[in-house]
């Protein structure tokens, strides 16, 4: 299966959507989340962590070139390729997902259904 990314997603969303995509498909084996509250990061890590590889990356919303340690955080974790699917958050600044990669966005949309499509595009070969 594929890998997820998230940026610019509240933190309560994801585990949201983490619970539904579990729900409905089950998990990718391997997650990155990029937000900005430490305690809502450190407390998905550890909701999600038995169940899969999450690694959980804090950006504070005010520091310039998000965007570009971003990349820069995700080509060094391996996660910089086309096979990967991204979703990209009301604040998700200006990241460029690798060429070739599945790319969502998500701003109050039900979780479920943000589930169903990060699914779909997990599932794509």
């Amino acid at each position: 299966m594929r890998s997820l990314v998230f940026v610019g997603v509240e933190e309560p969303e994801v585990d949201r959507i983490l619970e539904c995509l579990d729900d409905l498909t089950g998990l990718p084996n391997r997650c990155m989340v990029f937000g900005s509250h430490m305690p809502h990061l450190a407390a998905l890590c550890e909701q999600w962590k038995s169940q899969l590889d999450v690694s959980i990356v804090l950006l504070p919303s005010d520091a310039r070139n998000v965007a570009e340690a971003a990349e820069s955080i995700m080509e060094n974790a391996g996660l910089a390729r086309p096979d990967t699917v991204w979703v990209l958050g009301l604040r998700s600044v200006d990241v460029r997902p690798p060429p070739g990669a599945t790319i969502l966005r998500t701003g109050n949309d039900d979780p479920f259904e943000t589930a169903r499509r990060v699914a779909a595009g997990l599932t794509q070969d």
